[in-house]
């Protein structure tokens, strides 16, 4: 049997809007992370926690988000930790 081969999942990130077209993606910095940060990194919302720039930006939860990234698959048959506890083997 060959060895378990970890790949990260580290970078690579991406998202965008659901309601948003293919060309809206935007690069996440790191994960784990949280719409709210990557919105702010890419410079789509002000600094929430400067005067009232929160009130400004509740329309976000308002909103579905897609995250995506993509890996080198090194076998037919891998196990994907989905971070619910269960395992999804593609």
């Amino acid at each position: 049997m060959a060895a378990a081969q970890r790949t990260t999942l580290e970078t690579g990130w991406s998202f965008k809007r659901n309601e948003e077209g293919d060309d809206s993606w935007a690069p996440v910095a790191c994960v784990p992370t949280v719409v709210h940060m990557d919105l702010l990194d890419n410079k789509k919302i002000p600094d929430p926690f400067i005067d009232t720039n929160e009130l400004d930006i509740e329309w976000i939860c308002e909103h579905s988000w897609t995250y995506q990234t993509t890996f080198i698959r090194h076998h037919p048959s891998i196990i994907l930790w989905a971070g619910n506890n269960e395992d999804h083997q593609i």
